[in-house]
């Protein structure tokens, strides 16, 4: 492939690819918001899943709660 063509494919490719990618929050950056419903901490563990939906476990107070939704 010639490398005029591979340099056009590959700017279609990050103008097409990074709207989707860069609106994906990672794990980290939505435990990094999250904060436990009993003592408000941040310092949070998943733990398992319950009816489809992430579980979570304060390190805190050892408590845990279901990923919110709304």
């Amino acid at each position: 492939m010639r490398r005029s063509r591979y340099e056009e494919l590959k700017a279609l490719l990050v103008v097409y690819l990074v709207p989707h990618v860069e609106a994906k929050a990672t794990d980290e950056e939505v435990m990094k918001v999250m904060e436990c419903p009993h003592c408000h901490s941040s310092r949070l563990s998943k733990n398992r899943h319950r009816h489809s939906k992430q579980r979570y476990l304060c390190k805190d107070c050892d408590k845990q709660f279901l990923e919110r939704t709304d």
